[in-house]
């Protein structure tokens, strides 16, 4: 019996933390505790080794998680006619809820990439990467 090949992981690293941020992600927009999020993106984040990785991975989970959270309420509880009367309310104008929508998205990936650079940040401090740690032998040793 053949186990799990790790080797590959770190060729798609970047894909597992979308994964990882958008599944988690969307698992936590069930719950009324918005914050959350930011476990996912740190979730996402430390499964890469790079800051640009974790970050982006981060932000696209959450850009997933958060859209398809909207459109779930959107078409099950009927909530754009809430949008469309804070539209009315904010900004005087019937029709501009899709704008209270797209903001909600920004916000969910501005907190994705913000969790998201946490766990690589995490991930870079604490599990090491092995060329910096092999770089720092070599540089004691001389």
């Amino acid at each position: 019996m053949k186990g799990i090949d790790f080797t590959n992981v770190k060729k798609h690293s970047f894909i597992l933390g979308i994964l990882a941020s958008s599944i988690t992600g969307f698992l936590f927009t069930l719950t009324p505790i918005w914050q959350l999020a930011f476990i996912a993106g740190i979730l996402g984040g430390i499964i890469n080794s790079t800051q640009k990785k974790g970050t982006l991975s981060g932000m696209i989970g959450m850009l997933i998680a958060w859209s398809t959270s909207t459109i779930y309420y959107l078409l099950l509880n009927k909530t754009h006619i809430l949008f469309d009367q804070l539209g009315v309310l904010i900004l005087n104008q019937t029709g501009m809820g899709w704008l209270f929508i797209v903001i909600i998205i920004l916000i969910g990936m501005i907190i994705g990439a913000l969790g998201g650079m946490i766990g690589a940040g995490i991930n870079i401090l604490f599990l090491g990467n092995k060329k910096i740690k092999e770089l720092d032998v070599e540089s004691i040793e001389e």
